[in-house]
């Protein structure tokens, strides 16, 4: 009777240090899974900003430009009728050099060619 309470005893010990050692060894691939994914994250963010900062930018909704590396953000007052840049977040656009007032820009800075726009009561025509 005893050496069976002694042998179901050994069983129990040899079963809790086996779960023990498979827990030890997955947690070791968890933490070196996690650490190869904060590698590849680390190294997007590091090694390539642009994609990153082109990626957060158009979150926020705005339009990436590759060339200045910046995010041309969207502006609030969109539409809304200018007579003056000072009144919209982006341009003043307006139809033509002869205009007086227009509507404030979608983007904060406007690259399209050839538009018109008004700054300090003067309308300029975008080039390119």
């Amino acid at each position: 009777m005893r050496t069976m309470a002694i042998t179901t005893t050994l069983i129990i010990i040899v079963i809790f240090i086996l779960l023990f050692y498979i827990l030890l060894k997955v947690t070791k691939i968890i933490f070196k899974l996690a650490f190869i994914l904060l590698i590849i994250v680390f190294g997007i963010i590091v090694v390539s900003p642009p994609m990153f900062d082109r990626i957060k930018c158009e979150v926020k909704g705005g339009e990436f430009i590759k060339e200045t590396l910046t995010c041309n953000e969207k502006t609030k007052d969109y539409s809304k009728s200018c007579i003056d840049k000072i009144d919209c977040e982006g341009e003043c656009i307006v139809k033509d050099e002869n205009s007086i007032s227009g509507l404030c820009s979608k983007y904060r800075i406007v690259r399209e060619c050839g538009k018109y726009i008004i700054r300090d009561k003067v309308v300029k025509q975008i080039l390119c």
